[in-house]
């Protein structure tokens, strides 16, 4: 047996018609169809987007000539490989500047740039 009865009082639940206009099996079937269509153009934009920013950071990578063009995880494995290459390079330069800064201040008159 299905309890009908709200929480705080024993009067029984009121049961409401849906107040939406009915609609027709056609009318439900061209606003699916149109909401499907607004729904494949925005994601059509938005790959055109991604592939845009794809091709512009290939575009900065550095890539040999003969080579054909990256697919898109090549392209970010690429991206990712290239920063962490020139973060340690940046890092060797900048440990490799302040030995040279160090030994400067130890033997001034030995360095002179």
């Amino acid at each position: 047996m299905v309890d009908t009865t709200t929480k705080h009082n024993n009067r029984p639940k009121r049961k409401y018609r849906s107040r939406a206009r009915q609609r027709s099996p056609d009318t439900i079937k061209r606003a699916k169809r149109l909401r499907r269509g607004k729904a494949n153009d925005r994601e059509r934009k938005r790959m055109h987007s991604l592939n845009d920013a794809l091709e512009g950071l290939r575009a900065v990578l550095p890539q040999i000539d003969d080579e054909p063009r990256m697919t898109k995880i090549e392209t970010l494995r690429m991206a990712h490989n290239y920063i962490m290459t020139l973060a340690e390079m940046l890092k060797i330069n900048d440990e490799s500047s302040t030995n040279v800064d160090s030994m400067r201040s130890l033997f001034p008159e030995s360095f002179t740039v």
